[in-house]
Order: structure tokens, then C-alpha cells, then sequence
């Protein structure tokens, strides 16, 4: 028997076991940093993508990368700036790290998913999204586990809500950053409470209020904001009558409930006064971004730029907001110093980037400052809004490039026409359908998340681009032309 007669006849079973290994990844990934090395799950990641290659690597061609040339091309154009921008960056070490860590890896194993995921059949194809969801849905439970266990629970009630910041107990950076986690999970439900049927939508139902619940629990401002807008998602993505009027509508409708929230907001605490935030935002962006510490009265000589030291004024807002607003005028007056200039890839090495353009006294440098291994430093790891981010690490050219990825993720979801009323009667099987919807809802509201925040990090990263490749696998034309042929001939009426 021939090599290549061997390994046809272990194929399916070589699929499954690279779409449990990938499941597993995904499991345990958000556990690094504080309970396992991050080398377990990356490594699970290399086996499955050597076992895919030793198999399948002689009926992979360049065909199948016809459909995907525009975002091949943007990661490329990406990797290249990034090597790029070493010539401006302050740590050239950190930054190729972070070349490896989130640009090179990350790619590598959204080829994988993209391979894997073409060569899967409807029965393969259902195991792999169970198995995901599986991976998935222990982050709500947890988070709210988190929350009612929790002393200031016990304490204060549901008064501590916004106050304590639920989520995976000791995940190793932020309750802001899980947010990643409870945005996906919150996508997927809502996609399987659209497509689920019986009594399968009504669990699906449940657990889309589940993952509402913990969101809330996480007390995040801006992943509460993403997460309406991924349940308002499918009413963009999705096809149905009368579509401008609603979509209209709803614009009207939000636009009356933020006017509510302005108004009632005046008499809440500093955190969520979005009535003094939006009065005091046009004073406070005209202050250069070193003077904003004036209007924190938590600024002092240890924490604050010097130029913000005993300026007094009469408006004040809460600190997280307040640095947001300052970290993001010093990034846009950087860019507009050379837009096209790559100033140091990833979003982490900002502190030290920053300075190359403004030094720590310069009135455009934000203003927080503070003592940090001996050195004073900007003490936030990075900038909070992900989408300047990307234009100040990599320059227009690479903005463009993040840009057009996810446009084409999004475009090719819209253009399917997935009904709103009747989903399965979408040009592509059901259960495609479902998991194209549940990952472009998340894409969605990462992208509003991504606006306040920069997220995910590392972990969740991986993730994220094993979820970009499985996406454009599902959206490959040939996937959806069979999708479509095998789904009329079996007469599914249900995932």
C-alpha cells in the first residue's frame, strides 16, 4: 500500500483529531498566564497544523487560495509594514516578539482553520462547531459565578454592579480584556437562538440572556454598548422587507435612548455621568492632552504630567475616561505629524512609541505619568482605542489592510442574503449559515468594543484569527455551492 493510499484512508479521522485539538486550544487558552503556560495550547496548535500537513499536503494548491487572495495580500502587506516599523520603534526586541506573537503565529493558524474547515464535510463540520461552542460556553457561567460568589456581592448586592468587575477568576489582565471572551459567546447564542429550532431555540434564547447577564456582571461600559449592538446585528447583516425603515427606526430609536440615558445619567456616580462626560467633552479635547490631568482631582506630582499641576478648574470627570480621551488626541496628533509612518507595531509597546514622537514633557504626551521600574513612564500598557491604534503602529497603508480584512469578512456574510424571517432558506446550508452569523455578530461588536478598548490580547487572539480562518473557509464559494447542493438533496429543515 502506497503512502498516498494510507493517508487517504486516514483522513477523516486525521480531520477530526485537528478539530479537537483546535477545540481544546481554544478551551484552555484563556487559563494562560495564570494556571498553564501558554506554550500547552499553541503547541496543541503546531501538532494539529503538522498532522494536517504530513496528510494532506500533497492536495493542497494555490487554487484554494484564489478566493482569499485580497485578505492574503492585506496580512502580508501587514507583516511587511510591521518589520517596518522597527526602524521607529523604542524596543526593537519587544516589537519583533510581538511580530511573532500576533501577526506570524496567528496567520499561520488561520491557514490552518482555513484548510481544515474547506475539507470538512456537514457531519465533520457540525463535531467542529459543537466543539467550539462546548470550548466556548463555560465563560458566562463563570463570570456570574465570580459575581455572586464575590464579597462585595455579599455586601453591597446588585449595587456592586459596574463596581466589581466579574470574570474567569485570576484570567491575567483585565475584567475589560475578558470581555473578548463573553462577546463571542454572546455571538454564537444568538446565532443558534436565530437558527435552532423547538425546544433547542428556547435553551439557545436562554443562554443568549445568560451571556447578557455576565456582560453585565463584567461591569464594562463599553462591552455592555457591544453587546447591544451584536443583538441589534442581524438587522444589518441579514436580508428582510421594509429594511431601510427599520433599520431607521431603530437608528431613531437608540438615538431617543441615549438622549434618555444623557438625561437620566446626570444624578450617577462619576463612572456612568455620561450627562457631565458629553457637557465637559468639547472643553476637555481642546486642552492638549498633557493639561487634561487638571481635571481629575486624583492628579498629583507622582501620577500626572507636570503640565497639569496646579491648573484648577471647574469641570471634572473620572480618571478611566479622562486618560482614554487624552491617550487618544496624543495618538492622532502623532499621526497627523506623518500618517503614513509606521511608529511601532503593537498596541503594548504605545508607552515607549509614544515618547519617540512626544518625550514625557512634551504638552502633547498624555498626561498620566507615573514611576515604573525605576523609570517614569505612561503607566497604561497601551492605547484604548484599537481602530487609531492601528494607524499609529502601522501607518494608513496597514490601517487599510486591517480595514479591508474585515470588510471582506463582513461583505461576504451580507451578501449571502441570509432571510431574517426564514434562515433556512438561505443559499447556503443551515448550519454554515449559523456559524457564518455567529462569528460576524462577534466581528461586530468587537469592532464597536474596539473603539474604547484594545482587545483581545494574546490568547484571545489566537482565537480570533482560528475564528477569521474558519470564517473565510465557510465563505469559500465552492464550500457554499456544495453547502447549497447537499442541503437541497438531504432536505435539512434544521440544524
Amino acid at each position: 500500500m502506497t503512502f498516498s493510499t494510507q493517508a487517504s484512508s486516514i483522513r477523516p479521522y486525521v480531520l477530526v483529531i485537528c478539530c479537537i485539538l483546535v477545540a481544546l486550544s481554544v478551551a484552555i487558552l484563556p487559563f494562560c498566564f495564570s494556571y498553564i503556560s501558554i506554550k500547552l495550547p499553541v503547541n496543541l496548535l503546531f501538532i494539529a497544523l503538522g498532522l494536517f500537513v504530513i496528510v494532506y499536503a500533497r492536495s493542497i494548491n494555490m487554487q484554494e487560495f484564489k478566493a482569499i487572495w485580497l485578505v492574503l495580500v492585506c496580512l502580508i502587506l501587514v507583516i511587511g509594514i510591521a518589520y517596518l516599523s522597527l526602524y521607529f520603534a523604542y524596543n526593537i526586541g519587544a516589537t519583533k516578539q510581538a511580530i511573532r506573537q500576533y501577526l506570524l503565529e496567528p496567520s499561520l493558524f488561520l491557514l490552518m482553520s482555513y484548510l481544515i474547515v474547506r475539507r470538512l464535510n456537514d457531519k465533520e463540520l457540525m463535531l467542529f462547531f459543537v466543539l467550539l461552542c462546548v470550548a466556548l460556553c463555560y465563560h458566562p457561567l463563570v463570570t456570574l459565578y465570580d459575581f455572586f460568589s464575590s464579597k462585595a456581592f455579599a455586601k453591597s448586592g446588585f449595587n456592586t454592579i459596574g463596581y466589581y468587575r466579574a470574570m474567569l477568576p485570576h484570567y491575567h489582565t483585565p475584567a475589560t480584556v475578558y470581555a473578548f471572551y463573553l462577546l463571542v459567546t454572546l455571538g454564537m447564542s444568538l446565532s443558534l437562538a436565530i437558527f435552532m429550532r423547538g425546544v433547542w431555540r428556547l435553551a439557545a434564547v436562554g443562554f443568549v440572556l445568560l451571556c447578557f447577564g455576565a456582560i453585565i456582571a463584567n461591569g464594562g461600559r463599553f462591552a455592555l454598548l457591544s453587546a447591544l449592538v451584536i443583538l441589534l446585528s442581524p438587522l444589518l447583516l441579514y436580508s428582510y422587507t421594509h429594511k431601510r425603515a427599520i433599520v431607521l427606526g431603530v437608528f431613531v430609536a437608540l438615538c431617543v435612548g441615549f438622549g434618555a440615558l444623557y438625561a437620566v445619567s446626570e444624578k450617577w456616580g462619576a463612572r456612568y455621568n455620561f450627562h457631565s462626560m458629553i457637557n465637559n467633552f468639547y472643553s476637555i479635547w481642546n486642552t492638549p492632552p498633557a493639561e487634561m490631568g487638571k481635571y481629575n482631582k486624583g492628579c498629583k506630582a507622582t501620577n500626572c504630567s507636570p503640565h497639569s499641576l496646579d491648573k484648577p478648574s471647574d469641570i471634572s470627570m473620572e480618571y478611566s475616561s479622562l486618560s482614554r480621551i487624552s491617550m487618544l488626541k496624543s495618538s492622532i496628533l502623532a499621526i497627523l505629524e506623518n500618517p503614513l509612518r509606521p511608529n511601532g507595531f503593537h498596541f503594548q509597546q504605545f508607552p515607549y512609541n509614544i515618547q519617540n514622537i512626544f518625550p514625557l514633557d512634551s504638552i502633547n504626551h498624555p498626561f498620566p505619568i507615573a514611576s515604573k521600574g525605576g523609570e517614569r513612564i505612561f503607566p497604561h500598557a497601551h492605547n484604548h482605542n484599537h481602530i487609531v491604534s492601528f494607524w499609529f503602529e502601522l501607518g494608513a497603508i496597514g490601517f487599510l489592510c486591517v480595514a479591508l480584512v474585515v470588510w471582506v469578512l463582513l461583505r461576504n456574510l451580507y451578501t449571502l442574503h441570509i432571510p431574517l424571517t426564514h434562515p433556512h432558506q438561505a443559499r447556503i446550508s443551515p448550519l454554515r449559515a449559523c456559524m457564518l452569523s455567529g462569528i460576524g455578530f462577534s466581528i461586530v461588536g468587537l469592532v464597536v468594543a474596539n473603539i474604547f478598548d484594545c482587545i483581545p490580547v494574546r490568547d484571545g487572539h489566537l482565537i480570533l484569527f482560528l475564528l477569521f480562518g474558519t470564517m473565510l473557509a465557510l465563505q469559500h464559494p465552492a464550500n457554499i455551492q456544495s453547502s447549497k447542493d447537499n442541503y437541497a438533496t438531504n432536505n435539512q429543515t434544521a440544524l
